[in-house]
């Protein structure tokens, strides 16, 4: 937030005087308890240029996502809270004016509660005759954070706020027409009460549509790092318990950048994919992780995955593709003949499971949420001049192509036939997809290869790359559109 700490307490004393303080309450214990009432976690100016408020408003859940913040504990907390809050409680954000006039915008303030029963309430100042939002019957506690821009309207400031029960400190999204310091209250999911008498400006209501992001590997962002530091701790067999999790969830996943397209007016609600799911896993949990379902609330209006290849040994089949000592891939091996077995025989089966299990959840929830079930794009393609990936011959060409077609047909058909509007396929193979053209074999491809460099993880092999998960959220945007 552009404050000076000591102009952010004299309002906090200004507001206590006016109104009162409220009495601290309890609330959960966190190691971000030890942060100062300020405290930035990356080091930045702040620009004074004269951006674009529609880009800012936008472009502010960039920052928040942006990998230069990774390996932070705080901001890894900060995320979860604001996620639950999202979810469960209410969120309300502004945007922070400067400059002589109170004409520059300069910065994005975000404040938040898990408490679901809190509400906020217009009060009047007459010192300052103006109004400002307070919170009501609030239970628990309120946190805060700012973004803000530099000289080429970019989001790379992040400032984090202490946590906070005293309810006046609400001020801070207030109006403050002649204060140096003037926040407009922009967009708000808290149920705001109007004085009797009220003519200012109402809060614009929180719109955006709530995402919720399962799947596996290719939906993960296996493959594209950084990621996500609670989700890359190996596995630690002289722990109790080991905190194993490699579900790889990336900072540059397509959840992530679907959540950062400020035309599709997107809020990642809840980013559950992890490598090596399995349909069954992702209900039953893994590493430690419960149900990839478990964010589905009342509020979710989008759901993107993508699964099935684990189940049927998608990997591995690649692999014996890939690697030099295996038995390779071609029609008739024994890689393909159990992939195709567990294709045909199998996955049926094991997705309508799945979508049983996702229906509940919708119907529990009493949400219409649409559910779009993700295709896999040819890691393998048939290229009739030659394959730039030199270790495939024709016939493991045709077989990776191949075995690629039948999978999707598959979950094709069982989300065509599951009865129920709500789940839609989306192909990733289909002509003028921005996958055609870069399989392994092409001259661009959009997949990590394999390698024999021990710092490469061989999990990492045949997984969409940075371009790959961009290919995948461009697919599934026209969808959305």
């Amino acid at each position: 937030m552009r404050k000076l700490l000591s102009i952010a307490g004299l309002y906090a004393m200004l507001i206590a005087l006016l109104f009162g303080s409220a009495p601290l309450k309890a609330y959960a214990v966190s190691s971000a308890d030890d942060l100062p009432i300020v405290s930035e976690l990356k080091l930045a100016r702040h620009g004074y240029g004269m951006c674009d408020e529609t880009v800012m408003i936008h472009d502010w859940r960039q920052a928040f996502q942006n990998a230069l913040y990774v390996g932070s504990k705080e901001l890894a907390e900060l995320k979860y809270e604001f996620n639950q809050a999202e979810i469960h409680g209410s969120y309300a954000i502004s945007l922070q004016y400067s400059g002589v006039n109170n004409d520059i915008p300069t910065s994005i303030d975000i404040m938040f509660t898990q408490d679901p029963s809190a509400y906020s309430e217009f009060v009047y100042d007459a010192m300052n005759d103006t109004y400002f939002l307070e919170a009501k019957n609030l239970g628990g506690y309120m946190r805060s954070f700012s973004v803000g821009f530099n000289n080429d309207c970019q989001p790379e400031n992040l400032r984090v706020l202490g946590y906070t029960s005293n309810v006046t400190f609400w001020a801070y999204i207030a109006q403050w027409g002649a204060d140096p310091f003037n926040l407009s209250a922009y967009e708000s999911s808290f149920d705001t009460h109007y004085p009797s008498g009220y003519s200012g400006p109402s809060v614009p209501s929180a719109t955006s549509l709530s995402y919720v992001a399962i799947g596996d590997s290719f939906s993960s962002g296996e493959g594209v790092e950084p990621f996500d530091p609670v989700t890359a701790i190996p596995s630690d067999p002289n722990a109790s318990p080991d905190p194993w999790n490699e579900c790889h969830r990336s900072e540059l996943a397509y959840a992530h950048l679907l959540d950062q397209d400020g035309s599709l007016n997107l809020n990642l609600q809840s980013f559950r994919a992890c490598s090596g799911a399995t349909t069954q896993t992702m209900v039953s949990g893994q590493y430690g992780e419960g149900n990839q379902l478990s964010d589905v609330t009342p509020d979710t209006d989008v759901v993107t995955m993508t699964a099935g290849g684990n189940d049927v040994g998608f990997g591995n089949f690649v692999r014996d593709c890939l690697e030099p000592d295996s038995q390779g891939c071609g029609i008739g091996t024994p890689a393909h003949v159990a992939i195709a077995n567990k294709t045909d025989q199998l996955l049926p089966g094991r997705l309508e499971s799945l979508f049983d299990d996702i229906q509940v959840k919708l119907t529990a929830a009493n949400t219409n949420a649409k559910v779009y079930v993700v295709g896999y794009p040819y890691v393998i393609k048939q290229n009739p001049l030659s394959c730039n990936y030199g270790l495939l011959d024709s016939g493991e060409q045709y077989a990776g192509e191949e075995v690629t077609f039948q999978l999707n047909q598959k979950i094709k058909a069982v989300v065509n036939g599951y009865g129920d509007n709500r789940f839609e396929y989306v192909s990733a193979t289909s002509a003028g997809s921005p996958f055609d053209g870069h399989s392994m074999c092409g001259p661009d491809p959009y997949f990590n290869g394999f390698s024999i460099n021990p710092s490469v993880p061989q999990v990492f092999t045949a997984h969409p790359n940075q371009q790959g998960q961009e290919a995948y959220a461009e697919l599934i945007a026209s969808h959305l559109n």
